[in-house]
């Protein structure tokens, strides 16, 4: 039995663009292909297909000024922050309560392992380039909605 996802409508901090999958998305349905041993002209014709390509976060001068600042770990509230690899940033009230249990908490290693095709790394500097891509495409989305940075820790 296989099952399919399709995103038919935006959800809050995913919203759609043009349909196509994103560059770690497609790779993991790629790896996926050459696990199960299907035929080589379906790999070749997902390898064909279109992607969305990575955007490289960039910050504005406030969010980089927000960034210096140094924040004491004991002083964060988890029900109200997320730690991206070392940026706290402020969950919005407006999230929903499932999406709010998603980033909670220090979850660079969770993000990590999301990529599936490459081994889960034991440190941040051991992180591939493509789990590299896949935190700063997640930062970029919650960036992109309404997610505050207030800080950073060591």
């Amino acid at each position: 039995m296989a099952q399919v996802y399709c995103q038919s409508e935006p959800l809050p901090m995913f919203p759609m663009t043009s349909g196509y999958p994103s560059e770690r998305y497609l790779k993991v349905l790629i790896f996926g292909a050459k696990s199960a041993g299907l035929s080589a002209e379906w790999i070749e014709f997902l390898q064909q297909q279109k992607f969305l390509p990575f955007r490289q976060l960039e910050l504005t001068a406030l969010q980089q000024h927000l960034l210096s600042r140094k924040i004491d770990r004991d002083s964060i509230s988890f029900k109200n922050h997320v730690i991206i690899c070392g940026m706290v940033l402020n969950v919005p009230e407006t999230i929903l309560p499932f999406y709010r249990r998603l980033f909670l908490g220090d979850v660079t290693f969770r993000l990590l392992g999301q990529v599936s095709y490459d081994a889960r790394p034991d440190t941040f500097e051991a992180a591939t380039i493509d789990q590299r891509k896949h935190i700063e495409n997640i930062l970029n989305t919650l960036l992109a909605s309404n997610f505050e940075i207030i800080g950073h820790v060591e």
